[in-house]
C-alpha cells in the first residue's frame, strides 16, 4: 500500500474560496478513483489535510493527471503554504501516524 499525505494552509479569505472550489471536486473523484482504499479529510494547526491509501503508488499516480486533481494541484501554491509526503505502508495509518509521517518526510509543493 501506499500512503499520500497533503497539508495546505490557505492565507486569506479569496484563497478560502478557491481552495473549496478546487478540494470539493477533487475530493469526490479522490474517492470514487479505482485502487483507492482510504480517503479522510481533517484540520490540523490550521492546515487543511488529506490522507490517501492506494493499493500502489501508480495507482495514485494513475489519478494525478486527473482533471479536477490536475487544477487543483496547479494552483496549489497560488492558495497558500502547502506541503506533502508519501511512502509505503503495510496497513491505513491513524491520523496520529499520518501527522508524524507529515511533520517528518514532508516537503514544501
Amino acid at each position: 500500500m501506499y500512503v499520500s499525505v497533503t497539508g495546505l494552509k490557505p492565507i486569506g479569505l479569496i484563497s478560502w474560496i478557491r481552495f473549496w472550489t478546487l478540494t470539493i471536486p477533487a475530493s469526490k473523484d479522490a474517492k470514487v478513483a479505482d485502487e483507492i482504499l482510504h480517503f479522510a479529510f481533517n484540520s490540523r494547526n490550521g492546515f487543511q489535510r488529506t490522507l490517501n491509501v492506494w493499493k500502489e503508488k501508480e495507482d495514485m499516480l494513475a489519478y494525478f493527471p486527473s482533471s479536477s486533481h490536475l487544477k487543483a494541484m496547479n494552483l496549489f501554491s497560488k492558495i497558500g503554504i502547502g506541503k506533502v509526503c508519501g511512502g509505503k505502508v503495510k496497513s491505513v495509518p491513524s491520523w496520529d501516524d499520518a501527522s508524524a509521517l507529515w511533520v517528518k518526510n514532508r516537503r514544501l509543493y
